[in-house]
């Protein structure tokens, strides 16, 4: 990812900010879940999913995790992947060199049309939403 640099932020974990309302039972039913390989929390936006996770947080010791937030602009899979591999060195994967190299290499142009953000064409394009140039 050459064309710019990461924004950091985006792979740091959220803080618990003040007037957080604890949501105990939650906490806890992440805590049970650690040896699950993967956890996911669903809900609309506003619902405090990233509030909930900054507490699970606080109250880990020894979890590893890795953070990445996500907008509309990571929708380029070169970006994607680069912020992929940033959270989990952060998180002390050890990710080789050869992955962000693979990853960031040019493909070939996307046909969907002047409407779509991607840089590589992906399986599938045009992506659903998206019409085709012509």
């Amino acid at each position: 990812m050459g064309e710019s640099p990461l924004v950091l932020t985006k792979i740091e974990p959220p803080r618990i900010r003040p007037g957080h309302v604890p949501r105990t039972e939650l906490v806890e039913r992440l805590r049970h879940a650690l040896h699950r390989r993967l956890n996911l929390v669903a809900a609309p936006a506003g619902w405090g999913k990233t509030s909930l996770l900054a507490e699970w947080l606080s109250v880990e010791d020894e979890v590893t995790f890795a953070w990445l937030s996500l907008d509309e602009d990571d929708n380029d899979p070169a970006r994607f992947w680069a912020y992929v591999s940033a959270a989990l060195r952060r998180a002390g994967v050890d990710v080789p060199p050869a992955f962000e190299a693979a990853v960031s290499a040019p493909g070939p142009a996307c046909t969907c049309g002047p409407r779509c953000r991607r840089s590589t064409a992906a399986p599938g394009c045009p992506s659903p939403g998206r019409r085709r140039a012509g």
